[in-house]
């Protein structure tokens, strides 16, 4: 609160530095023109806010994956496929293998990020 000896001119340049959220959805509405329909309550939906920087950034769409990644992850998939049949991919010649440690590696960073789901903004988003 302010008392009456603050002149107005202190108080509109006490929070002149001051960035909020609120000034940089405004921001981030003139810089993604595209999104500017977007309420103040729907902006979430589709942008995250970064408090270090206080920066409105879009939230990546789908799944990211490196094209080494998905050849992994493919190949860990039909390991379990051919391994529900009794086989595996030794049994076919031209199929690359993958190592251990790295189908271990790729599992444990799917698990981590998984786990990095903000799981408060999903409820919030989907129910």
């Amino acid at each position: 609160m302010f008392s009456k000896s603050h002149t107005v001119e202190s108080v509109v340049n006490r929070n002149e530095e001051i960035d909020t959220m609120f000034l940089a959805w405004f921001e981030a509405k003139e810089k993604y023109p595209h999104k500017r329909e977007l309420t103040y309550g729907e902006f979430p939906t589709m942008f995250g806010y970064d408090k270090s920087v206080r920066v409105w950034h879009p939230k990546q769409q789908g799944l990211q994956l490196s094209d080494d990644h998905l050849k992994l992850f493919c190949l860990v998939e039909f390991e379990k496929l051919l391994s529900m049949k009794g086989k595996s991919l030794n049994d076919i010649e031209s199929m690359p293998q993958p190592s251990n440690s790295e189908m271990v590696k790729f599992r444990n960073s799917l698990l981590a990020g998984e786990l990095t789901y903000d799981k408060e903004e999903l409820a919030a988003t989907h129910m």
